[in-house]
């Protein structure tokens, strides 16, 4: 999932300009040179996806629901022109989807005590049930 390779990119202190400008950087290399680690593409995904759900705990814990994740009015315009001309997205089919892929309740983006378990956040069980 890229969003959660994207999260550990980023939480590593690395500038998201490159790979967004279709930049090939060594990023898995990176993390085993500077910390010693024996890291792969697969755990950098899996840290990623932890790090998204322990930010959804604390939106959770504040009170953040999935209704509060509306984008500006301007964004869900069809675009007058290119390659979406003419479309609009449907963005919290979007949020609804991104939630199930992370494994969250679809509807809520509440994350079951299974998720905290397989991310090993399951101290954080008292905070949000």
């Amino acid at each position: 999932m890229g969003n959660s390779y994207k999260q550990v990119f980023s939480d590593a202190g690395m500038c998201l300009f490159g790979p967004t400008a279709g930049t090939r950087i060594p990023f898995i290399e990176f993390i085993r040179a500077f910390a010693g680690w024996d890291f792969s593409a697969a755990e950098a995904i899996e840290t990623g996806k932890a790090i998204l759900t322990l930010r959804q705990a604390f939106n959770i814990r504040d009170g953040t629901k999935a209704d509060d994740l509306v984008l500006p009015k301007r964004m869900a315009q069809p675009a007058a022109s290119g390659a979406t001309a003419g479309k609009a997205f449907d963005f919290q089919k979007l949020w609804r989807h991104f939630f199930e892929e992370m494994g969250w309740y679809s509807e809520t983006g509440h994350l079951s005590r299974r998720c905290l378990a397989d991310h090993k956040l399951s101290q954080l069980v008292g905070e949000l049930f």
